[in-house]
């Protein structure tokens, strides 16, 4: 996975950000492996501590830990997607459960960009059986990731040209985002600099 996140940075860095690099905000391969760790950490929670307790506190320590990572990196869904991650995790079991996580973060996660659109995940989350799919497809929905990105911005430079100059900085959710090169009335629901 850390492969597909290098990969996946120069043209995820073209997208959101109209350069070449950009360190201000990456990937959300970076988001996974972050959570990755955070599951590792809350299943060694669950076998090396003796009391529930102690249990229920490392997994909330995991979780801080990746929240503060994804936060520190600035991952595509910041902190949010670590909790995302940790709520599917801990109601793996739980079809209502998984349902109310993905409407609650979901919904939060896209509040102030599309009016809390996300929360809409918990339609085909419920109807998931909790059975892992099968894996012949996995590389290519892997690969799906650079490669759309690169055809968007392949597109979006055939539209308005590439690496024009007229780069929009955004401030999102305390976030300064240098965005897409677009016309100006894109850009009228949020606070440009």
């Amino acid at each position: 996975m850390f492969l597909f996140a290098l990969i996946s940075e120069l043209p995820f860095d073209l997208a959101a950000a109209n350069r070449w690099f950009y360190p201000g905000y990456q990937n959300v391969f970076f988001e996974f492996l972050i959570g990755l760790a955070v599951l590792w950490g809350m299943e060694q929670a669950q076998f090396r501590e003796k009391t529930p307790l102690a249990v229920e506190a490392g997994k909330i320590f995991a979780v801080a830990l990746g929240c503060m990572a994804a936060v520190l990196i600035q991952s595509d869904y910041d902190y949010i997607g670590i909790i995302i991650i940790a709520a599917f995790y801990e109601f793996h079991y739980s079809r209502a459960g998984r349902s109310v996580a993905a409407a609650v973060l979901g919904g939060l996660e896209t509040l102030d960009l599309n009016y809390g659109v996300g929360a809409l995940a918990a339609i085909p989350i419920w109807f998931y059986n909790g059975k892992r799919g099968k894996q012949k497809f996995k590389y290519v929905f892997y690969w799906f990731y650079p490669v759309h990105l690169t055809v968007l911005v392949l597109i979006r430079a055939g539209f308005w040209g590439f690496f024009r100059g007229n780069i929009k900085s955004l401030h999102i959710r305390g976030k300064s985002v240098d965005c897409l090169m677009m016309p100006d009335a894109v850009y009228s629901d949020y606070v440009v600099v």
